[in-house]
Order: structure tokens, then sequence, then C-alpha cells
């Protein structure tokens, strides 16, 4: 590792653009994916020189897509996917504030730790930042008692990224709607802007031949609700055996306390964060993709799938069910915790694939192409960014 993070040899002005992110690539979901995907356009696209600063699992200093990224070592809370900073962290990034003046700072989501620290350390160094929010909204645990500590913090520490922000952005309407309800009407004039897909590394897989295979793929926290999945496909699988159902994730779920030969043969667990050039080969051969969170942003992986021709059966939150409006795939949709309602869409959704065949999967991926392509999502992105 280079002796980069005791800022030996950090000069001033080194990078043009620097994103604060919870998480990175390989690690988190589709927010660092979308965090990933806009720097290295602003890299290979706009020739400017960009920073990823993010948590992860040890101190790292390292290229790589063209993107210089540093990787501090924290704490972390739910499985790993909520770290918290310390002052190591802030006194790292307190630095690169201070010699990256003239920076383009892009900060994601106001929930998390690192977001926070850099709202506060924006303010004292007089630093504007472009604010991405990411869909939080402070009623995804189980008990009430959690909500309502997390609606204190969302109203007072939390909001703190969002006011100190000089532009927003939303990546959905429905996150735009809430945060206007919450902070008021200075959300008005924000915009927004869609996640999008590559359509480079997507078109890789355009025109394969869609398998009997479903797909549930996420971080295994209750806000995703996995064990709802999990549920139904241990209900399909035996009447369903020349279809394979996949749950592929990070965390704790069901079949952690299951048996490995009490899993059924056509019911695939992967525990992992799966590659992306891996899942996205299972996406294209996939006919059924399933999203069945309590409260979403605009996953990314939904994007995606949709790009690739999956018949999306989602929850009928507000935020998947904005793509499923493009998509026209409203009928897939079903309540969050309703396990019969999902049996039920799974199975029309898996009918129809059967019976309508390849050009169904291929109307879906078209009309997803239309709207989330991500050379349309990021000209958006740098007509506020070139502005900034």
């Amino acid at each position: 590792m280079k002796d980069y993070l005791s800022f030996q040899n950090l000069t001033e002005n080194r990078w043009d653009y620097i994103s604060i992110c919870n998480l990175f690539p390989p690690q988190g979901g589709g927010l660092e994916n979308a965090a990933s995907q806009l720097l290295q356009f602003l890299t290979r696209e706009k020739n400017f020189n960009c920073l990823a600063f993010y948590s992860g699992d040890t101190n790292r200093y390292y290229r790589e897509d063209d993107v210089d990224r540093v990787q501090l070592n924290t704490f972390k809370i739910f499985h790993g996917f909520y770290p918290l900073v310390g002052l190591s962290y802030v006194s790292k990034l307190s630095k690169i504030m201070r010699l990256n003046r003239k920076a383009t700072f892009i900060v994601y989501g106001r929930h998390f730790t690192g977001s926070i620290a850099a709202s506060i350390l924006a303010k004292i160094h007089g630093i504007n930042y472009l604010y991405v929010d990411t869909g939080f909204e402070p009623t995804t645990f189980k008990t009430k008692y959690a909500n309502f500590f997390a609606d204190i913090l969302d109203r007072t520490i939390f909001s703190l990224v969002y006011r100190y922000a000089k532009k927003h952005v939303f990546v959905s309407e429905s996150s735009k709607k809430f945060v206007r309800s919450r902070y008021g009407r200075r959300v008005d004039n924000a915009q927004v802007i869609l996640n999008g897909f590559e359509e480079e590394v997507i078109g890789q897989f355009d025109g394969w031949e869609k398998e009997k295979k479903v797909v549930f793929a996420s971080r295994l926290l209750p806000v995703k609700n996995p064990d709802t999945v999990i549920k139904a496909y241990l209900e399909l699988s035996p009447k369903y055996k020349d279809w394979e159902f996949y749950l592929i994730g990070k965390g704790k779920c069901l079949f952690d306390e299951m048996e490995k030969d009490a899993i059924p043969a056509n019911v695939h667990f992967i525990n992992k964060l799966m590659p992306q050039k891996e899942f996205h080969s299972l996406l294209a051969k996939s006919a059924i993709y399933v999203n069945s969170s309590l409260s979403e942003g605009l996953p990314l992986a939904i994007v995606e799938a949709a790009a690739l021709g999956c018949i999306l059966v989602m929850s009928d939150i507000p935020h998947n069910m904005e793509v499923s409006r493009v998509s026209n795939l409203e009928e897939y949709s079903f309540p969050a915790k309703d396990l019969n309602k999902l049996i039920n869409v799974l199975e029309k959704a898996m009918s129809d694939s059967s019976k309508k065949g390849n050009n169904f999967h291929k109307e879906i991926a078209k009309k997803n192409h239309e709207v989330f392509a991500s050379k349309k999502i990021f000209s958006q992105y740098w007509d506020i960014l070139r502005n900034f």
C-alpha cells in the first residue's frame, strides 16, 4: 500500500471531483455502484481527476477503473453495512477538503455518519457540495421505538447533510416528495435524476435467451425483507422443479436457521455480494427479478434487471412503483409483507414468461433502455456539475 494515508505527499488541488459515499464497489449495493459509475464517467468522458472516499475493512489507497480511491477502516454495525466513522476518518477527510477547495464534492445519503461528518467539515472549510438523496425514510426498522429514534435523528443531525448542501439531487420523485414534506419548500428547485445502467456493460448481454430463473439480490437486512422471498421460494420450488430460485446477498436471513439439506435443490443461496459482471450474466439469463423491500431509494439492480428484460416482481412501495410504471409491470407488484400475494404474483410472472416467450422480455428491456440509459442520466448530472 502506498504511504498515502499519512498524507506526507498530498498536494493541493489534486482532484477535480471527490465523492463521499458510505461504501464503494465491490462492497455495498446500488448506491455505491451508481456513485462509482458517475466518477468513471467524469474521468473517462470528461478527463477529470476523481477521488472516491469511503469506508471499508482496511486502510487502503489504490486506483481502479481510472478513479483514485481512499478506503478507511471503520467500525460497522447492521451486518457491516453501516460504518461508524471516527477521528481518523474525520481528520483525513478534513485535510482532503482543505487542500482541494477548488474540487466539487458529491455527498451521498443524509443518514450515513460519513455524510454527516462531510457536511459539518464542508461548513467549517467553506466548501459547497452537491447532495444526492438516496431515498432514506425513518420507518424501516422492526420496532416503533427504533423508528421513533430514527425519526428524531432525521429531523436533527441527519438534516444537516441536506441543509448545508448547495444543490440537491433526488434519485426518485418519491424521495423528493418525502424530503419536501420533511424539510420544506427549499427542495422545490432540486432535480430528480434516476439511477441508470451502463449501456456498454449491459449491452454485452443483449439478446441472451431467457431461462427459468428467479433472482433476488440485495444486502440481507430486515428492511430488504428477504425472509418473505425465502418463504415464497420454499412454497414454489417443489411445485416448479424446472425453475431455479436464487437468493443472493451478504447478511443474515432465514436460510441461516435451516439445515443445508432442507433447502430444495432448485433453490440457490449465495451468501455474498456477487461480482458485477457475474451478476449481469445471471440477470441476462433470468426471467424474473424480485425486490421485496419495505423502503428503497431507486435501486440500481432493478434498473439493470429491467434493462436486461427481467419481469420485475416488486413490493408496492413508491420508489419501486416508479420503475414498474415505466416498464408497464404494475400488475406484478405486491404488498411488501403479503406472502400469499407474492406467491400469486410470482406464479403469474412465471406463467407469462413461459407463454409470451423471449419477445416479451425484449419489450421490457426496450422500454427501460429509453428511460434509464446512463448516457442520459450522466448528461443530467453534468449539466449540474459543470455550472457548480
